[in-house]
């Protein structure tokens, strides 16, 4: 409840999972639902996933990609997922 007030112009969210079907996924209930309600309150989002879990889906969807902005992650995924990404106009960043 206390999140529901708030705006922010920048967020940067782990993810357990993301996968063609399912999208962004988590592990829990708990951090799902906390995980969306700070992506529909942020202009821009960032979520940070290592290369092992492309293709990879957890428990509990919390976004399938209309409220990312971006993928931040250590090494480029499977041609699929980046064709999924940008199909979601979703920005792609290797670190």
């Amino acid at each position: 409840k206390m999140l529901d007030g708030l705006h922010f112009s920048k967020c940067f969210l782990g993810a357990d999972g993301f996968h063609s079907k399912y999208g962004f996924t988590a592990t829990d209930f708990s951090t799902a639902h906390l995980n969306e309600l700070v992506l529909n309150s942020t202009d821009r989002s960032y979520v940070v996933i290592d290369n092992s879990k492309f293709s990879v889906a957890s428990v509990v969807c919390y976004s399938r990609g209309d409220t990312v902005y971006a993928v931040i992650t250590d090494k480029m995924p499977p041609k699929p997922i980046v064709e999924q990404l940008a199909e979601l106009d979703i920005r792609l960043l290797l670190c």
